[in-house]
């Protein structure tokens, strides 16, 4: 699968655009419906690169088919990483949902923060009725811990991934 996918970090510009709620045209893509974040995303990458943070931990990457050069949805770090752990989002557009194309995106966001040295533990954030993407993660090897109440006021998991090192 992974031949076939391919993650590009998006474009900066996209993120006034999506904040101010207008369309975002791309030459270089084509956009599936419901791929991009939402405006709250946008505002979060847009308040976290004002703050001085690094694009790795702030900007999403677009998931794209290679072959049609089709954004099929998003994965990123909400963040920089605090006592070492690191919080990863990702969505996929509703038409391209259970191809494998999220589990892509998840295993690429440990990969990254493994390759980082500060990050000891991956966190992912789930409302409990999203079975779908709590499944994910604990195929992925996350351990569901506590329910919390979000910034958002909403129910989530926190599920938790280690670090794995070699020594």
């Amino acid at each position: 699968m992974s031949a076939e996918l391919e993650l590009i970090p998006s474009p900066l510009e996209w993120f006034a655009d999506i904040a101010a709620g207008r369309v975002v045209v791309s030459s270089e893509l084509t956009i599936a419906e419901g791929a991009l974040p939402p405006i709250h995303v946008a505002r979060r990458v847009l308040g976290l690169l004002a703050d001085g943070c690094p694009k790795l931990w702030a900007v999403p990457f677009n998931i794209v088919l290679v072959a049609e050069r089709l954004v099929v949805g998003g994965c990123g770090f909400k963040g920089l990483p605090v006592a070492g752990v690191v919080e990863i989002g990702y969505g996929i557009a509703e038409a391209y949902h259970r191809r494998g194309f999220a589990q892509f995106a998840v295993r690429e966001m440990l990969q990254l923060a493994q390759d980082a040295s500060i990050v000891s533990e991956i966190e992912a954030r789930i409302a409990p009725d999203n079975v779908a993407s709590a499944s994910l993660v604990r195929r992925a090897g996350f351990i569901c811990g506590a329910r919390i109440v979000d910034a958002d006021g909403a129910q989530v998991d926190v599920w938790r991934w280690a670090v794995r090192r070699l020594l």
